[in-house]
């Protein structure tokens, strides 16, 4: 079984959107009154009708081919197919538009360069090929967007897709699709060929490069090759599934969290309006009044978060979050628990690109984290500590104290709403049905997608296409709630990808056999039917 994906330059005459589920009806034998019985595996169907493709030109018998051709492929029903839906158009203001030129290549390899002295690349019936020209002892067959201008937005999430198809020796190599130019929250697709796709955050606005590589030195020879049939780099949102890497987020007063200056006091009511939020009360002392929670991590460059829900108890004072490697590299942030609002952003140490975020959360509460981007080491440190207007260094009065409630930390480039723990939950809890709780959009914004937008969710079982049933608005965070159509099969996983720009879902053909039909004047039209097939 391979995957395939349809050749987005061929035109349809019309594209068909099912919903399948697979409800058991029954119905009473005296009252007629109906009963269904919910199995899950809801999923969408498709029917594509495509033009007729052929005419006099090289251009029009090269689309007349790839279409026969791409028919062909699908050997019925053994193979799978990346679909997308040519007749949808986006109604919400996300700004996820193609960043990548020449990225199925109508133009031949123009704006694409081989890797030197690899390399060797040409074009046909747009698709680039990737040809080695040297045998064991190189690293890497690879092609990438040459002059490295790719422009994108600072500090939000993207994904880069490639299509890669096999060619000779293609079980030597193992192809990737990366993103170069100081990025962070970066995953390689762990499959060598089809859909590869990466999420990355980048640092910068511009000077990126996505590249496709096989990554291997040995078992191959001049004249291997692969073949690239779409490369896409375009702003995304990720699955939000609550990480928090810190101990015991709700009980302040447990051991696991170090005071300084400060007592605890539980038994607050909480945002919930539940009595979970604890208080941190100052001392009489001059000093900072805090507390703080060191845990471990890989020693690698990459950016932390660190979160909590503020409310003043008792007098005026502010909240301070510092998170970093250590007590001297972090970066830090006052918010105004009075106004809520965040104050100038300090980095220090070997800490830079902090970022603050501020979310009214209604009855006093205010969500407030800080984001930094730390230098490689095996500590991930944070601190909560009170404000005396915007000194954290202070004479106590030993009554002044601020709620917090849910305080943690995550391995993350924006900002998360983060779980309840007892012990760290890594990688969050899984989500699952017809809604995700989701982060990385732009702040503030409603109607970022609308009712009928469609997006792409990567999960545990492969690309599913999602249609929306409710508007997607953003807080000041670029926190979001995420509602949709069928429900998920599989889980996504934290930091997943959710793709606006080009959604797609992976199909099976459903018809007895793949057929097209050839008119005169060397012309082929074509229809067939798919349904979702994702994990099979």
């Amino acid at each position: 079984m391979s995957d395939l994906l349809i050749p987005l330059h061929l035109r349809q005459a019309q594209t068909s959107i099912r919903y399948i589920d697979s409800v058991g009806i029954s119905r009473g034998m005296y009252t007629g009154v109906v009963k269904t019985a919910v199995r899950g595996g809801d999923r969408l169907g498709a029917s594509l009708r495509f033009t007729s493709h052929g005419g006099s030109t090289s251009e029009e018998r090269s689309n007349r081919a790839v279409l026969r051709s791409w028919l062909a492929s699908l050997r019925g029903r053994q193979n799978r197919a990346y679909l997308v839906d040519t007749s949808y158009q986006r109604r919400g203001s996300m700004p996820a538009v193609e960043l990548m030129a020449n990225n199925i290549f109508a133009n031949g390899t123009s704006g694409w360069t081989a890797f030197s002295p690899t390399t060797a690349i040409t074009a046909a019936d747009r698709r680039l090929r990737a040809t080695r020209i040297l045998s064991n002892g190189i690293n890497g067959c690879a092609v990438s967007n040459s002059g490295a201008t790719v422009l994108v937005t600072q500090n939000a999430p993207h994904v880069a897709r490639a299509f890669v198809y096999p060619g000779r020796n293609s079980a030597a190599m193992t192809p990737s699709v990366s993103v170069v130019g100081g990025v962070t929250e970066a995953s390689l697709s762990s499959s060598a060929y089809g859909m590869l796709s990466v999420v990355c955050v980048p640092q910068g606005t511009s000077g990126y490069v996505v590249s496709v590589s096989d990554n291997v030195t040995t078992g191959v020879s001049a004249g291997d090759y692969y073949e690239v049939a779409y490369i896409s780099l375009a702003r995304c949102a990720l699955v939000d599934n609550f990480p928090n890497l810190l101990l015991r987020s709700d009980e302040i007063d447990n051991a696991a969290w170090t005071k300084g200056g400060s007592s605890i006091s539980p038994g607050g009511t909480d945002p919930t309006g539940l009595t979970g939020a604890d208080a941190i009360i100052e001392n009489s002392s001059t000093s900072q009044h805090y507390v703080t929670q060191s845990v471990s991590r890989a020693s690698q460059a990459e950016d932390l978060c660190a979160f909590g829900y503020f409310k003043r108890a008792s007098g005026t004072r502010n909240i301070r979050i510092y998170v970093g490697s250590s007590g001297t590299d972090y970066s830090a942030c006052t918010f105004n628990l009075g106004s809520g609002t965040a104050g100038a952003i300090t980095n220090s140490g070997s800490a830079i690109n902090g970022r603050a975020f501020i979310v009214d959360k209604g009855n006093g509460y205010y969500y407030c984290a800080v984001v930094t981007r730390a230098a490689a080491s095996v500590t991930f440190f944070t601190q909560f500590g009170l404000e005396n207007g915007t000194s954290d260094n202070y004479a106590g009065n030993g009554t002044s104290s601020v709620y917090s409630w849910r305080l943690g930390a995550a391995r993350s480039s924006v900002p998360t709403m983060g779980g309840q723990t007892t012990s760290a939950v890594t990688t969050g809890t899984a989500q699952t049905g017809s809604a995700l709780y989701t982060k990385g959009w732009p702040s503030s914004t409603n109607g970022l997608l609308l009712v009928d937008d469609q997006v792409e969710i990567v999960t545990s079982l492969g690309s599913e296409l999602k249609i929306l049933t409710a508007p997607v608005n953003s807080d000041s965070a670029g926190l979001a709630y995420m509602q949709f159509e069928p429900p998920l099969r599989g889980t996504p996983a934290d930091n997943a990808a959710i793709i606006v720009h080009q959604p797609m879902g992976r199909f099976i053909y459903t018809g007895e056999s793949t057929g097209w039909d050839n008119d005169p004047g060397y012309f082929t039209s074509a229809s067939c039917d798919f349904e979702e097939a994702c994990g099979l």
